[in-house]
């Protein structure tokens, strides 16, 4: 879901960008949320590989699941 949230605001800088009426607090405050949300998006992967290692069934679950070249930590 953050990971969704992050992509719709650096789609939405992007078309900002190119609108010379948009305010440039607007344009910062999108690059700032972009900047929060990358930090979540990296705390709950963390988090996930985490547990994924406190969970020792869960382990060999995740290495084959990760052998799949669409899915990333991530998913």
């Amino acid at each position: 879901m953050i990971q969704k949230a992050r992509i719709a605001c650096q789609g939405l800088l992007k078309a900002w960008i190119n609108d010379q009426l948009t305010p440039k607090t607007l344009l910062n405050k999108f690059r700032a949320d972009i900047v929060s949300k990358k930090q979540k998006e990296a705390d709950y992967v963390a988090r996930a590989e985490e547990i994924a290692k406190e969970n020792g069934e869960a382990s060999p679950t995740r290495q084959v699941f990760m052998t799949i070249p669409e899915l990333r930590p991530i998913t």
